[in-house]
């Protein structure tokens, strides 16, 4: 695999140096070829410009516990809940009333009530 620099960074490259960047000078050539397309080291792009999965260095969520929806996505309710080591899925929590111009400790301790009872802030 080559290595590839979008054109629009190499052009902004070239501006900060103030010069034409080409093959031993190109951004992509300073970095050792054991770091591309290795986890946690620089991606690289397939033939279509695109990742490979195997270059993220990390896990997903895991397999989703059912049949995803007509969109590709995994309904709601197989999304796995987030834990004080575990990120889990991304939910919106419901909606809650504005604070006042002077917020008081009660509208703080309510936040914080809140936040815990969607699950987005540790009870303890």
């Amino acid at each position: 695999m080559s290595d590839y620099a979008p054109k629009g960074r190499l052009a902004v490259a070239e501006l900060i140096v103030g010069r034409s960047i080409s093959g031993a000078g190109a951004p992509a050539a300073g970095i050792p070829q054991s770091e591309k397309g290795a986890p946690n080291g620089v991606a690289t792009l397939d033939e279509e410009g695109k990742l490979d999965a195997e270059q993220f260095g990390f896990g997903g969520i895991g397999d989703p516990a059912g049949p995803l929806d007509e969109g590709g996505q995994m309904p709601a309710s197989q999304i796995p809940a987030a834990t004080q080591t575990d990120a889990g899925g991304v939910r919106q929590m419901a909606p809650i009333a504005d604070l006042s111009d002077a917020p008081t400790q009660q509208d703080f301790n309510d936040l914080l009530a809140a936040l815990r009872d969607a699950g987005i802030l540790a009870t303890s």
